[in-house]
C-alpha cells in the first residue's frame, strides 16, 4: 500500500480488507483498474505518489520479490549459512561487483523517472549506507525504509535532537580521518583496535554518540532519524574544515534505517570507505567505496 501511494496505517489496512471482503460477498470477481481507482477514492485511501521498490537481498531472501521494481540477490555471494553469519562476501572483489550491480539498478530507476524509492531487504550497515548514497538526496530522490513497524523516510519532517557527543582519539600521522557512529552501541574501542592492528593511516578518530548514550532505542521517530543523519554529516563536515583529510574511514553501529538516511545525505565530504563489522572479537572489513 505504501509503494502504491496509499495510506498504510492499520486503519487503512482494515478498510481495504473490509472492502475486498465486501466485493467477495457481493459476488464481484473481476474489477477493472478504473473501478479499483474509484474504490480507493471513495475510501479516501490515496496518500501520495507511487514509490518504486528496490529490494536488496544481501544476507537473506525476501518471500515476495515479485512485488519489487528492482531485485538484487547477493545471498550466495556471502560466507555463512544464515543471515546472522553472513557479514562478508566470499571474495573481496564481490564488494565492487555488488556496488556495480546496485549502480545499474539505480540507473534503471533513474531512466524510468523514479523519484521516490522504498528500500526493502535484509542488509547490514555498510550496504544500507551504500544504497542511500546511490540514491543521493542531491539527485532529488526520496528514500524510505520500514524500520521495525515505523516508516523512516528521508523527507520526514525534521525533529530536533540533542547535540551529539563527540570524542576525539589520536591515532598517529596520516592524511585520513576515521569516523565511528555509535547509536545503538559505542564502537570506539573496537574501531581503535582495528585501525591500529591494520595500520590504517588515520590521523585520528572521532566517535559520535547520542547525548543520552548509545542504546537501541536512541532514535524515536523518522523525524529524529533525519535529524541525526544531518547532525552526523554536518559534524564530519566541520571536522574536515578544521582538519582536512584525503579520505574518510566510516564505521557504523545503529539502525539500518539511519545508515540508509546517512548515506542518502553523505555529500560535500571526502571519498569514503565504509566498513562492515564481522562480529564480536572479529573486527571489521572494508566494504564499499563512496565518492563523496
Amino acid at each position: 500500500m505504501l509503494a502504491a501511494g496509499l495510506r498504510h496505517d492499520e486503519a487503512a489496512l482494515e478498510t481495504g480488507i473490509a472492502a475486498a471482503a465486501g466485493w467477495v460477498r457481493a459476488g464481484r470477481r473481476v474489477l477493472t483498474a478504473d473501478e479499483i481507482r474509484q474504490e480507493i477514492a471513495a475510501l479516501a485511501l490515496q496518500r501520495g505518489r507511487r514509490s518504486a521498490i528496490l529490494l536488496v537481498q544481501a544476507i537473506d531472501r525476501d518471500p515476495h520479490p515479485e512485488d519489487a521494481t528492482e531485485v538484487l540477490d547477493w545471498v550466495d555471494c556471502h560466507r555463512g549459512v544464515s543471515p546472522m553469519s553472513r557479514a562478508e562476501p566470499i571474495s573481496q572483489i564481490q564488494w565492487t561487483d555488488m556496488a556495480s550491480e546496485l549502480e545499474r539498478a539505480v540507473g534503471r530507476l533513474r531512466d524510468d523517472g523514479v523519484r521516490d524509492v522504498l528500500v526493502r531487504g535484509a542488509m547490514r550497515q555498510a550496504t544500507f549506507f551504500l544504497v542511500g548514497a546511490k540514491l543521493a538526496h542531491v539527485t532529488g530522490r526520496t528514500v524510505s525504509y520500514l524500520q521495525q513497524r515505523d516508516l523512516w523516510a528521508s523527507n520526514a519532517p525534521f525533529v530536533p535532537v540533542p547535540a551529539l557527543d563527540l570524542r576525539r582519539t589520536e591515532i598517529g600521522p596520516g592524511r585520513t580521518l576515521a569516523v565511528a557512529v555509535g547509536i545503538a552501541v559505542d564502537p570506539m574501542r573496537a574501531v581503535v583496535d582495528y585501525i591500529r592492528d591494520r595500520s590504517i593511516d588515520a590521523a585520528g578518530l572521532i566517535t559520535l554518540t547520542p547525548a543520552g548514550g548509545a542504546h537501541d532505542q536512541a532514535i524515536g521517530s523518522a523525524g529524529e532519524a533525519v535529524a541525526y543523519a544531518q547532525a552526523i554529516r554536518n559534524t564530519v563536515r566541520l571536522e574536515l574544515e578544521q582538519q582536512p583529510a584525503d579520505r574518510i574511514h566510516l564505521f557504523l553501529a545503529g539502525p539500518g534505517g539511519l545508515a540508509l538516511l546517512l548515506g542518502h545525505r553523505w555529500n560535500r565530504l571526502a571519498p569514503t570507505t565504509v566498513y562492515e563489522h564481522l562480529g564480536p572479537g572479529r573486527g571489521y572489513t572494508p566494504a564499499f567505496y563512496v565518492d563523496a
